[in-house]
């Protein structure tokens, strides 16, 4: 009741930290708080984000301080909702699976191309190619080349997302490093 949050989707998301990134209750409470004192659940969604997401992002390498401080960063540099964030981060994983960054590889420096190979063949994780590729279009010109690529790579979510919040989910934060 302090905080506002539904405590069943709260739980839900505590449930989501501890299964997907092996957290204990007390520290994916902790987390949960944390966020909530950050704006982080400010549309009432972060329980049901988490609940939905966090197996995404541990899948794709990133830890849950890493989780939280993307997302903060994400809502930081404009995004709508969390929901738009997640969605653009799993439409970037989908995006290495499909064939898609595949195909347009070419578009991206030959470090990006270099995680992609390793994480292809067991050596990498998703999480070191987005990070590549987002690094990539904060190093091209102009704001036409930024558009034009993240929509071929990500369809419609590349132009849904300004390229800010784009730009933002290389800049991991420290806000959730220590939240006990």
């Amino acid at each position: 009741n302090t905080m506002g949050a539904d405590m069943d989707e709260t739980l839900r998301g505590v449930n989501g930290l501890m299964v997907n990134f092996g957290l204990s209750a007390q520290d994916a409470m902790d987390l949960m708080v944390s966020g909530t004192q950050n704006g982080l659940d400010k549309t009432h969604e972060l329980g049901d984000n988490m609940a939905e997401y966090s197996q995404l992002w541990s899948q794709m390498g990133y830890s849950a301080d890493e989780t939280f401080g993307m997302l903060q960063n994400g809502l930081d540099a404009g995004a709508y909702n969390l929901d738009k964030v997640n969605d653009l981060v799993k439409e970037m994983g989908i995006s290495l699976t499909d064939g898609r960054f595949e195909q347009n590889m070419d578009m991206f420096s030959e470090s990006t191309r270099k995680a992609f190979e390793e994480w292809k063949n067991g050596g990498g994780t998703q999480k070191d190619v987005i990070n590549s590729m987002i690094q990539d279009f904060s190093n091209m010109d102009g704001q036409y080349d930024q558009l034009n690529k993240a929509s071929t790579i990500w369809s419609a979510l590349g132009e849904d997302n300004a390229m800010k919040v784009v730009q933002s989910l290389t800049d991991v934060n420290h806000t959730f490093d220590d939240v006990s």
